[in-house]
C-alpha cells in the first residue's frame, strides 16, 4: 500500500470526526511519515512532526519560537477494514534557537523592580516578585543590587531547566553560558531606566 493511500485513509477518517488542531492536508502530506507495525498485522504507522513551545517560550503565529519541542502526533490505519487509532504521540528533547529572546520572554513573570524615594537622597530598590529589597542613595549600588539579583536568578532559572526539562547536553552548557549575561544585561538596563526617571527631592543633586 503506498503512502498516499494510507494517507487518504486517514484524511477520510479526519473528515468524518475532527482534524486536529494545526493540521490540514498539506501539513499531513508535507510532515508525515509511514512505517508498518511490526507487531500488527496489515496496520501501519503514521507519524506527523509537530512543534510546540518549550521552556519559557510562546508561540506567536508567524513568529519563530525561541525555544521549542519536536513531536509527533501518531496514528495507526489498517489497509483494509481502514479503521484508524490514535496513538499517544512521541516527543524530542526540546530545542533552543535563541537565548536572548527566550530570557526576554522569561523575565516578566520573574522580575518587577521599582526605585521609591523615601527620604531625601534615599530609595527602596525592591524586586515585588522575589521580595529582595535595599536601601540605596547612588546609581552604583543600584547597579550592585541589580548585579546581585541578576546572578540568583540566573542561578533558578538553570535549575529549573535542568529539572524539569528534556534538553541535550549541549544545549544547556549553551544555556548556561549565555544565560547569565542576558538576565544581567536585562536587568541592569531596567534598573538604568528605572534610576533615570526616578523621583528626586527638588534639594537633591
Amino acid at each position: 500500500m503506498t503512502k498516499k493511500n494510507i494517507l487518504n485513509i486517514l484524511i477520510a477518517h479526519f473528515n468524518n470526526n475532527k482534524w486536529p488542531l494545526g493540521v490540514n492536508e498539506t501539513k499531513l502530506n508535507d510532515r508525515s511519515s509511514i512505517s508498518k507495525d511490526l507487531n500488527r498485522s496489515g496496520w501501519y504507522i503514521v507519524e506527523i512532526e509537530r512543534h510546540r513551545s518549550g521552556l519559557t517560550a510562546s508561540y506567536r503565529k508567524g513568529q519563530p519560537m525561541a525555544a521549542y519541542e519536536t513531536y509527533w502526533m501518531r496514528y495507526a490505519v489498517h489497509q483494509k477494514t481502514k479503521k484508524v487509532e490514535e496513538l499517544p504521540e512521541k516527543s524530542d528533547e526540546t530545542t533552543i534557537d535563541d537565548v536572548g529572546s527566550l530570557i526576554e520572554e522569561a523575565l516578566p513573570d520573574m522580575v518587577d523592580v521599582s526605585i521609591k524615594l523615601i527620604e531625601n537622597g534615599k530609595y527602596l530598590i525592591r524586586d515585588e516578585i522575589n521580595k529582595y529589597e535595599s536601601i540605596i542613595s547612588t546609581y552604583e549600588e543600584a547597579e550592585e543590587f541589580a548585579l546581585k539579583m541578576a546572578t540568583e536568578l540566573a542561578d533558578d532559572y538553570l535549575m529549573m531547566i535542568e529539572e524539569s526539562t528534556d534538553i541535550s547536553e549541549d544545549q544547556l552548557n549553551q544555556l548556561k553560558s549565555e544565560c547569565p549575561e542576558y538576565f544581567k544585561v536585562k536587568i541592569i538596563n531596567e534598573v538604568d531606566r528605572l534610576w533615570a526617571d526616578r523621583e528626586v527631592e527638588d534639594d537633591e543633586v
